[in-house]
């Protein structure tokens, strides 16, 4: 039996999807601690006093690798909700709760203002910090071991020339963002 054949050339399309980015987690490592070895020690912020350094972990839930920019840090301020709830649960409290309110824990600290708190924030000294799929990584201090970055992150109270003791003795919530 006998075959005979032509050469000849071919084309066709298909598809495959492509993914989307998925949302870094960033978790403040606790002032003092060892944990990701790159924390910093504590700071009790007071008016015109140092700043508090931070450390964070930015993981990465996604399968592929992905990139950050910059984090920025910020105090949290009361929302509508939380402040309609603290002013109806105190109605007769020396001062009322405002969204210019920092928080602590979510609840408004009345007279507490989140203007008076500066902030510093990081971002790589060279290109984006690229983190590998399901990958986590520090960003903190070496004094404890070796983070992926050092941090520049930082909070501080300053001092405003009025009476801030509404901020005394509070634990101040912080929000982080990546870009």
């Amino acid at each position: 039996m006998a075959y005979a054949y032509f050469s000849t050339t071919g084309q066709g399309g298909g598809s495959t999807p492509v993914g989307s980015d998925t949302p870094l987690v960033i978790t403040q490592i606790p002032p003092g601690s060892t944990i990701g070895d790159a924390s910093f020690g504590e700071v009790l912020l007071v008016p015109g006093g140092p700043a508090q350094r931070l450390a964070i972990s930015i993981s990465n839930p996604a399968l592929g690798d992905e990139a950050v920019h910059a984090v920025t840090v910020s105090v949290a301020t009361a929302s509508p909700g939380a402040v309609a709830t603290y002013n109806l649960a105190h109605e007769s409290p020396a001062l009322q709760a405002g969204t210019s309110d920092a928080t602590s824990s979510g609840i408004p600290i009345p007279g507490c203002l989140a203007s008076w708190f500066s902030v510093t924030n990081w971002s790589p000294s060279s290109g984006d910090l690229v983190i590998s799929g399901s990958g986590t990584i520090t960003i903190g201090n070496d004094s404890n071991g070796s983070p992926d970055a050092t941090s520049t992150l930082s909070v501080a109270l300053a001092s405003e020339g009025i009476l801030q003791d509404s901020c005394k003795d509070a634990l101040i919530d912080l929000k982080f963002a990546s870009n």
